[in-house]
């Protein structure tokens, strides 16, 4: 079994980061390494370029509430980052970005 299969505890419900930040070349390769780091796949990212700063949409299944709110925590602290909004996507069909 590959290191990234191991087992987890069940998955409670998959979340939404909605992200705005400065307009950066490597802001989008920060926020998905968070992701990286806690061994979560991301099913969907979603970014827009204003002339002023980055929008970004990110879905990740399989994650709990806890764990979500870290991620979301670290990404609060890149230095880039404006606003961090989490959400259930059970609550969230269609996000415009």
């Amino acid at each position: 079994m590959a290191a990234c299969d191991a087992r987890r505890a069940p998955p409670t419900r998959a979340a939404v980061f909605v992200v705005t930040s400065d307009r950066c070349p490597h802001v989008l390769c920060r926020l998905l390494g968070l992701f990286a780091q806690q061994d979560r796949m991301v099913e969907r990212v979603e970014a827009i370029d204003t002339r002023r700063t980055l929008r970004v949409r990110v879905q990740v299944a399989d994650i709990d509430r806890q764990r979500a709110a870290i991620v979301a925590e670290k990404m609060r602290q890149l230095v880039m980052v404006r606003t961090v909004e989490l959400r259930s996507a059970g609550d969230v069909a269609e996000l415009a970005v």
